[in-house]
This record gives C-alpha cells, structure tokens and sequence, in this order.
C-alpha cells in the first residue's frame, strides 16, 4: 500500500493486534500514568540531544526517570 507521500506503509490488518495496543515500555507505563510527563521528558530529551549526549545515555536517564516516575505516580520538581 503506498500512501500519497510515496512512502510504503502496512495494512493495519497485516499488524498483529497485540502490537497496535501494547504499552510495554516503562517510559509508556509512566507516560500513561502520569500524563504532563510525555511533555516534560520531550523536552528532556530535546535538551540532551543539543548538548551532544551519546544517545544510549540519554536512553539510560530516561529509563531511570521514567522509573522512578511510574513508581511514584507523580512528576518531580
């Protein structure tokens, strides 16, 4: 199936159904536990990024944020 900017993409029936729901991440968990978290670890992220981070730490911070978030239930100062 092509779409109208020339990329391929996959049927949705051809995408297993547990893959289309699947929050198995822990940044997901936390993210859906805490919502204004996806805004807060984008920007994170952002400022990681331009100051030059390799991005497996960048990947590691997140993972413990995002842990320590989800654990908690809430968004630190």
């Amino acid at each position: 199936m092509k779409g109208d900017d020339g990329i391929f993409r996959t049927s949705p029936s051809l995408i297993p159904s547990t893959t289309q729901k699947m929050t198995n991440t822990t940044l997901d968990k936390a993210i859906a536990a805490v919502p204004a978290f996806m805004d807060r670890i984008s920007l994170f992220t952002k400022k990681l990024r331009l100051a030059q981070y390799a991005d497996g730490s960048i990947y590691d911070y997140r993972l413990k944020i995002a842990q320590a978030v989800f654990f908690f239930n809430k968004l630190f100062v």
